[in-house]
């Protein structure tokens, strides 16, 4: 099992309230069987144009997201409400994650947009 599926599966599951605070899971793939325990930290980086990188921490337990930006700079979002994906904002600056590929935006600018690697 990849760490990105590992990422986005409990993600997903931290959207269901009362449900992944006592979580651990075991997952047959493959006639292989995985255990994912309860975590409360999982993190992921994500590889935009040109080379740029931006890292997330995700916070399951806190319902919240810490990026580490392009340009150096730090930003704590907490989880939204999304249709599909994972998303954090904070009413103007938004992350949203969904099947590998993630954006950051200020406002209506695009910050980054990228594929996790």
């Amino acid at each position: 099992m990849t760490p990105l599926y590992r990422l986005t599966l409990l993600v997903f599951l931290t959207l269901m309230p009362g449900f992944a605070s006592a979580l651990e899971l075991s997952i047959k793939d493959n006639g292989r069987n995985f255990s994912l325990p309860k975590e409360e930290t999982l993190s992921a980086v994500y590889l935009g144009e040109g080379g740029a990188t931006l890292s997330a921490s995700f916070d399951t337990e806190g319902k919240k997201v810490t990026l580490t930006l392009p340009g150096g700079g730090t930003v704590v979002l907490p989880q939204a409400i999304s249709a599909s994906g994972a998303r954090y904002s904070d009413g103007n600056r938004t992350f949203w994650e969904h099947q590998d590929k993630a954006v950051y935006t200020e406002g209506e600018k695009v910050i980054f947009k990228g594929s996790a690697r």
